[in-house]
Order: structure tokens, then sequence, then C-alpha cells
């Protein structure tokens, strides 16, 4: 049985260091997202979940948040592991407007975060909300910089969206040239398919058979007398 108005929430506390000029500022965040199901494949539904759980427990806490062409943001790709980027100042509502939509890319469709709610501890723990909205076809409306030409940062590769938008892990848009025909997404991360959370149904592994030989299991137990006995 279908409940398409029927709603569920996800609360969860986890922390980012926001770095821009000569700021460096530890941050709580607190987020609850409101979500509805779009599928009855409840495998589907619960590889959907866990992207979500994952993306944010394992790939956006403790991370970075910085500031695109920032110079000391910039330093931060050599040394951070986990960053994240953003065009202008990752305040609240710019971080809530983000994980909105990659929350929704990466879940494919198969579940619809509706509503992000964010609050934080530069913001006094005041709460912000974050409804976006979907095109004629259903994908994502990029709201967040829809004025921002990406495709400064994107020459010479084959990705057209920012990390936002796009349904991979990743986090970030800056592109690290290895040599002109190996460019590749800085900090780039485990795809779905390596964190064990790809739609398609893993094939099943027939089990090796081992060969027993069997030869002489079946002979007569005849069970050999041995002489012997206690002393008197």
């Amino acid at each position: 049985m279908e409940h398409p108005n029927a709603y569920l929430t996800w609360e969860h506390r986890f922390a980012c260091t926001i770095v821009i000029d000569d700021v460096i500022l530890p941050v709580q965040y607190n987020v609850n997202l409101r979500v509805v199901n779009q599928s009855t494949d409840v495998r589907k539904v619960s590889i959907a979940y866990n992207r979500i759980k994952t993306f944010i427990n394992e790939l956006f806490d403790h991370s970075v948040l910085v500031k695109l062409n920032d110079e000391t943001g910039g330093l931060m790709y050599s040394t951070a592991s986990k960053i994240v980027d953003f065009v202008e100042w990752p305040s609240d509502i710019a971080v809530a407007m983000a994980l909105f939509h990659k929350l929704n890319s990466i879940a494919g469709g198969v579940i619809i975060v509706d509503t992000v709610y964010l609050s934080s501890s530069i913001s006094d723990n005041m709460e912000c909300s974050f409804t976006g909205f979907l095109n004629e076809d259903k994908s994502i409306v990029d709201d967040v910089h829809s004025d921002y030409d990406w495709s400064a940062e994107f020459v010479g590769t084959n990705i057209t969206l920012p990390w936002y938008l796009r349904e991979d892990s990743s986090t970030s848009n800056v592109i690290l040239v290895n040599d002109e025909d190996d460019p590749v997404i800085c900090n780039e991360l485990p795809s779905w398919d390596e964190l064990g959370l790809g739609w398609e149904e893993p094939k099943a592994v027939k089990p090796k058979a081992s060969v027993v030989n069997i030869e002489g299991f079946n002979k007569p137990f005849t069970p050999e007398i041995l002489p012997g006995g206690k002393k008197k």
C-alpha cells in the first residue's frame, strides 16, 4: 500500500570546519531531513537511505568547508582529506541548499528529500529550512548558484554538473590535472558501487565445489583387538 503523503524524518548532528580568508571556524550542525518514499522496491529504498546516511556520516562530517577561489581555502585541497567547496560563504542556508540538492541527486528519485532543516553553532542554533523545486522531468532545479559559469571549472573533462547535482559521492568541483589526458576531481571519493551501495543487484556467486575422494568410505568397520589389561 502506498502512502504518498506519509513523511519520515531523520535527524543527525555533525561537525565541520569553515576555512575562508583568515577565518578557521569549527562548527557544530544539526540537520533534520523530511523524506518521502517514491518506490515500492524495498531494496532500492534501503540503498537510498543508506546513501544519504553515508554521505552525511562519512563524507560530510568532519570535512572542511571552503569557498572556491579563496586563497586560504585553496591550501586545504592538498592537506585536508575531506573538502566541500562553495561559490560563496558557506552560510547555514547555503549548506542546507547544497545538502538538499546533493541528497536528492544521490537518492536517484527512489526517495525524495522534501525539506532540509539546518541549525548550527555559528547561528546560535537558529534553524533555517530549505525546500527546493523540481523541473518538469523531476530533476532538481539548480537554484544554488544558477548564475555561476560552471563550464569554466570543468574545461577538458566530461563533467557538466557541479558536485551537488551529481549522483556520485564527490563534494568538490575542483579539478586537479595530473596530465593533460587525466583530469580528476580533487579528493575523489569511492564510488557507490565500491561502497556497496550501487543500484544494480550484485550477481550471486556460486560457491566453489571441492572434490572429495570417497573411495573406501563404505568399507565395514572392523576394529582390531589389542592384547593388554590390568596387571595383577
